[in-house]
């Protein structure tokens, strides 16, 4: 049978509270249990079955034993997909021949070749069942799991709500998400029980070890064909920003009491990505609920900017000048003050970030991406246009984004701050948006432009940091200690950068002139 999973990560205290939660909406709670799940899972000492996104486990339940055999693609935005074969067993060990599929039994051994298969690690799990139901169709099965994978006598925390559609459309499991987790923080599980525990024994066995909530969550990759449609496109790209996003946001809130910049600034990006997404596709998606999601990335944005903002004024502005400052300027004070205003504005951003409001953005963004409902929300004439080729539609988007930034940059040289800001705006837009298709083109070529442009937009944003020094003298800064005073050392740091802004403007209109003769890969007019 095939089995369709949402898998959410969430810290111990957040599943007692999932568990308590009783506002369910029109969803209705049939029945609950309880069980204490043991499972075995097997391999070859090369890891054959795991390398074929295949895993073999035998499971004691408390009422019986069961050998399971799950074939499938893994786990992608919380969401797999996978066959599986589930039969009652009085062995310890695996029997193949239980597998009743014969297509699916002759793979698995053909897999094998006769190799050893031999127990890897184990699973302990603490599982709390809950059956609901909603109307005549929807039947979905809630696992609230506790435990461990164990391997050589080490041990890895297990921690998660899977939502298994037993019957019905695949976005109820995002509705029912929604409900049991209210303002309940968490994360799509990047990786199944038997991922976590193949993880733990490859550290152990002196295999490659990452620590995935230690670093900031990377974009999802963008892989595009040219035999794609436009929208396959949009859904490669909206999956990269879901990744960013969702990944990020877990880790700013996990480690809400430490100064981990990376994470802001990731999540910040994944969402100005999503906006420049909706942007660029508004000609087809303008009248969905899709498109109205753009609102709420800039309100998120918003406050993360904030936050952003005090971080680069600390590391990039005022840190590098620490050795530079003459006798009677003291950073002290105003680094202090800084790091209090940061420490009030990220309590807020954490704040925004663990609410209902954000994770039902969160689901909603994913369920768009698995059901693609958009296409009940906008015209006819509209879904046809997103069945154009990807290349055919990503050559417009990009004509559309170079026309906008040369517009802007027709009289560079007597651009006032705030058209300089708008130029480096749309700059940005263009530098997402062929991120966004690159894989459609030549590889060289699209680095060669992307180098380009980068070099352009980093001196926008060093003027753009420039500009922000303005507002310190603003900012209402807590006080200084032992009555120090903020004003020198802000007069300095004003006073330094900009005297090195009117060299980076004329840097920047070097660097224009170069991009406006890079090579463009896509196929233009202009």
């Amino acid at each position: 049978m095939n089995e369709v999973e949402l898998k959410l990560a969430v810290d111990r205290d957040a599943l007692q509270q999932a568990l308590a939660r009783t506002d369910f909406a029109d969803f209705s709670l049939k029945a609950e249990k309880t069980r204490k799940l043991q499972s075995i899972y097997f391999d070859t000492p090369d890891k054959r079955l795991r390398n074929a996104a295949t895993t073999l486990r035998i499971r004691e339940t408390g009422s019986g034993r069961v050998q399971t055999l799950k074939v499938g693609t893994g786990v992608i935005r919380g969401l797999s997909s996978t066959r599986e074969f589930e039969l009652p067993t009085q062995e310890t060990e695996p029997n193949l021949s239980l597998i009743d599929d014969a297509a699916v039994r002759d793979r698995v051994q053909s897999l094998l070749n006769g190799a050893t298969i031999a127990p890897r690690f184990e699973t302990q799990i603490d599982r709390v069942t809950r059956d609901f139901t909603r109307n005549d169709n929807t039947e979905i099965e809630v696992a609230f799991d506790h435990g461990k994978a164990i391997a050589q006598g080490h041990e890895q925390d297990i921690c998660e709500i899977e939502l298994e559609l037993k019957s019905g459309p695949v976005s109820q499991l995002y509705d029912l998400a929604a409900h049991l987790l209210g303002d309940i923080p968490f994360d799509f599980s990047s990786q199944s029980k038997a991922e976590i525990g193949h993880g733990l024994a490859d550290r152990l066995s002196g295999d490659k070890a990452v620590d995935l909530t230690a670093t900031a969550a990377p974009a999802g990759k963008i892989e595009l064909k040219t035999n794609q449609t436009a929208e396959d496109a949009l859904v490669s790209i909206l999956s990269s920003c879901l990744t960013q996003i969702a990944g990020n946001r877990a880790r700013l809130i996990k480690h809400a009491d430490n100064e981990r910049i990376e994470f802001t600034h990731q999540m910040r990006v994944g969402l100005r990505r999503l906006r420049s997404a909706l942007k660029v596709y508004q000609p087809f998606i303008a009248d969905s609920g899709l498109f109205e999601m753009g609102q709420e990335a800039q309100r998120l944005a918003t406050y993360l900017g904030n936050l952003r903002d005090l971080d680069v004024m600390t590391s990039e502005i005022i840190g590098p000048l620490h050795e530079r400052s003459p006798d009677g300027i003291e950073f002290q004070g105003l680094m202090i003050a800084l790091d209090s205003a940061r420490d009030t504005v990220r309590q807020d951003v954490i704040a925004q970030l663990a609410t209902a409001r954000a994770n039902s953005f969160i689901l909603q963004l994913a369920r768009y991406i698995q059901t693609r409902e958009w296409r009940e929300e906008i015209s006819p004439e509209a879904c046809e246009a997103l069945d154009m080729p990807a290349l055919e539609f990503a050559n417009y988007a990009l004509r559309k984004r170079w026309k906008a930034c040369a517009k802007r940059a027709k009289h560079l040289e007597t651009l006032t701050i705030e058209e300089r800001h708008e130029l480096r705006k749309a700059l940005k837009k263009l530098r997402y948006a062929i991120e966004f298709f690159k894989t459609l083109y030549d590889k060289e070529q699209t680095g060669i432009f992307i180098k380009s442009l980068k070099k352009l937009q980093d001196v926008f944003g060093y003027l753009n940091d420039v500009a922000m020094t303005d507002r310190l003298v603003a900012m209402d800064l807590p006080a200084a200690p032992s009555g120090q005073q903020l004003l020198p050392a802000i007069g300095f740091v004003a006073g330094w950068h900009k005297a090195r802004a009117d060299m980076a403007w004329s840097e920047a209109q070097h660097r224009w002139k170069k991009l406006k003769h890079t090579p463009r890969v896509w196929r233009h007019d202009d």
